[in-house]
């Protein structure tokens, strides 16, 4: 099991602050402190700068637990702040202090006449085990307030489908359950609950509500829901969808009640922003339609996407049982925004160490790629340490150093080899193993054993231009460039130096004309590239005068790309001119932190002795993520260190 469970927060963190900044931005600067207490209600933090205060949430495709609700009527515009209180937190501890946050927000709301009923849709839709409560680990309840107006909403989700359940609270809820009755027979049919809520100030003044989702595609007008079927809602979905469709998940409707008197109130449909993909050119069109479609005065939807800082989550049209209509847009972060930010850059290392340090084992190893011999321990593990050491030197983050120290005491504890490190314990040890171990002591300032360099140095006889990875008569035992330049800054100086006329060679040698270099065990030729760059900018070594100027980097999987943003920094390439490349980059992170594997590792045939020109072997992905992971982290850590100073010392000069 994994030794260390760290939470991949730091990207979650840094969007929900970036969103908290957007509603202060479209907020009055005379109501800028009430914001930030409804803001803070909201999300069930005392501050909004805490470093716990945010976790993971499903309230937003990106993990984000905050969203800003613009609603706009024929009388004007108002701005909701949504949240998912405590997402620190996790499964029953986290509802029980959303539970606590919800009190403090209807203080905040002027809204403590809503708890009796609050406490009652709580206790009737949420599970009472407490060991079921634990599986809900994104939460189960949201918060809504607005800065210039009292009242609260309070959403749960549907533990169960179960219209029984809806119609049970509704029943004890409303003095006349006989329209929601009647509704919730015209849906169950076609429809499913998908969460519950209340809004308003207390039991007199307030709608309960049911969100649903259908269960199949069906006619709106089958559902029995006039508000739903009317051509004003009708022409907005139209309009918004502009000719695209969104899966039954990207379709969420609602039924409002009237708390004092059980009538139907009004009807709502949200549309699920990113499933529309529009542009903000589109949104802007689609935007002004619906507006004028309802009579509302324009949205202008520029400054509420802040410059692709934020995005919409969802467009809603609500429309009331006496047709009065109103439209919302939901905003939420843009994974997109800046991505050649030191922040930006920041968060996603962090998050990928925090998922390296999530699969490390309790003995300090890694495990990953499945090969005939086995998976991968030794070599795995001297790789994802030394990167470790590198983010923890260019980020200053103790965890990775101390994550690569317990990789340290394990590469070194036990060990199966008398000299060198190998694939793993069957495989015998290899160069590439031993000087990926070999530099990962060096970053922690560890001694290496004459024994393990001179390993290598045996494997590189004086006057070759590289070194092999295996002993043999096969192509196994000829030099490889892929394995060379990290084993030649792995040696000491006095073998670097014997060596150095052999090493120069060959980098000119097995350079190609699109500025990369020959790779002998992996598909593509960027992994070994980025491993030269590092070391001759490491090195203070010069560049091959044959290097072209520009580079061409093209990239299929994601190590490849990882690859090709670190080889184009490293050759110069100016920040705008990476943005793409990186942004791609950022986009491909998993929520937990890891960037996906690919089938990269090649196990070249031992009779090839040219892959580069004729490929022959079998290839092979890390599972876990694990290398390429470590291979992204890497490469965002030197980013941001250098993006970092830069910002500085302009900051400085300015």
């Amino acid at each position: 099991m994994p030794a260390t469970m760290a939470a991949p927060l730091a990207r979650v963190r840094r969007r929900t602050l970036r969103l908290c900044e957007t509603a202060r931005r479209l907020t009055p600067a005379a109501q800028r402190a009430r914001t930030d207490e409804c803001l803070a209600a909201v999300l069930g933090t005392e501050r909004l700068d805490a470093e716990d205060a945010f976790g993971r949430s499903a309230l937003n495709s990106d993990g984000t637990p905050l969203q800003l609700c613009l609603t706009a009527r024929p009388g004007g515009q108002a701005l909701r702040y949504l949240g998912d209180p405590c997402a620190h937190l996790s499964g029953a501890a986290r509802i029980d202090a959303a539970r606590q946050a919800m009190g403090t927000a209807m203080r905040t709301a002027g809204a403590e006449g809503l708890r009796p009923s609050a406490e009652a849709l709580l206790a009737r839709v949420l599970p009472q085990d407490r060991a079921v409560r634990d599986t809900f680990r994104d939460g189960a309840l949201w918060l809504g307030l607005a800065a210039e107006r009292p009242g609260l909403a309070l959403y749960v989700e549907a533990a169960r489908t179960d219209w029984d359940i809806a119609g049970a609270w509704l029943a004890d809820l409303l003095p006349d359950a006989g329209p929601a009755h009647q509704a919730i027979a015209g849906l169950r049919p076609h429809c499913a609950p998908a969460s519950y809520g209340l809004e308003g100030l207390d039991a007199g003044k307030g709608r309960a509500k049911i969100y649903f989702r259908l269960t199949a595609p069906q006619d709106v007008h089958a559902l029995g829901l006039a508000p739903l079927a009317s051509p004003a809602m009708l022409d907005v979905l139209a309009i918004a969808m502009a000719g695209r469709g969104v899966d039954l998940d990207g379709l969420v409707m609602s039924m409002g009640f009237d708390l004092a008197t059980g009538a139907l109130v009004d009807c709502k449909a949200d549309l699920c922003g990113h499933c529309l993909d529009h542009t903000l050119e589109d949104w802007q069109r689609i935007v002004t339609s619906c507006c004028a479609r309802l009579g509302i005065p324009p949205v202008d939807v520029a400054p509420l996407l802040d410059g692709g800082e934020t995005r919409i989550a969802f467009l809603g049209c609500g429309v009331s049982a006496e047709g009065a209509a109103r439209l919302n847009l939901y905003l939420q972060p843009s994974p997109d925004a800046r991505p050649n930010a030191p922040e930006s850059l920041r968060a996603a290392a962090e998050d990928a160490v925090a998922y390296l340090l999530a699969q490390q084992r309790e003995d300090g190893h890694w495990q990953d790629y499945e090969l005939p011999v086995g998976a991968s321990d030794q070599w795995i593990t001297g790789y994802l340490g030394m990167s470790l050491a590198e983010a923890a030197d260019r980020l200053h983050l103790p965890a990775a150093r101390a994550a690569a120290e317990r990789a340290a005491d394990w590469l070194c504890r036990d060990r199966p080899y008398a000299a060198g490190w190998g694939y793993n314990a069957s495989t015998g040890p290899d160069s590439d193993s031993t000087a990926m171990v070999l530099t990962l002591l060096h970053r922690l300032d560890r001694p290496c054993a004459e024994a393990d360099t001179g390993f290598l140095a045996a494997r590189w006889p004086e006057g070759a231009s590289g070194i092999s990875t295996y002993d043999g008569s096969d192509a196994w035992a000829q030099a490889h460039w892929d394995v060379t330049p990290y084993a030649y800054a792995a040696l000491p100086a006095a073998a670097r130096a014997a060596r150095a006329d052999g090493f120069r060679r060959g980098l000119a040698d097995n350079l190609q004309p699109d500025g990369t270099w020959r790779a002998y065990w992996w598909r593509s030729p960027l992994y070994g590239t980025l491993l030269t760059r590092e070391v001759l900018d490491a090195l203070g070594e010069p560049l091959p005068e044959a290097l072209p100027r520009r580079l061409s980097l093209g990239a299929e999987t994601t190590l490849d790309l990882a690859c090709a943003v670190g080889v184009a920094h490293l050759h110069g390439t100016e920040a705008e001119d990476l943005a793409g490349a990186l942004a791609a980059l950022l986009r491909r992170q998993l929520p937990d932190g890891g960037f996906p594997g690919g089938a990269d590792l090649r196990v070249t045939d031992q009779a090839c002795t040219a892959p580069w020109d004729a490929p022959d072997g079998q290839y092979f992905t890390d599972i876990a993520g694990s290398f390429t992971t470590a291979t992204a982290l890497r490469v965002l850590a030197r980013l941001w260190q250098d993006r970092a100073g830069a910002a500085a010392s302009a900051g400085v000069a300015a």
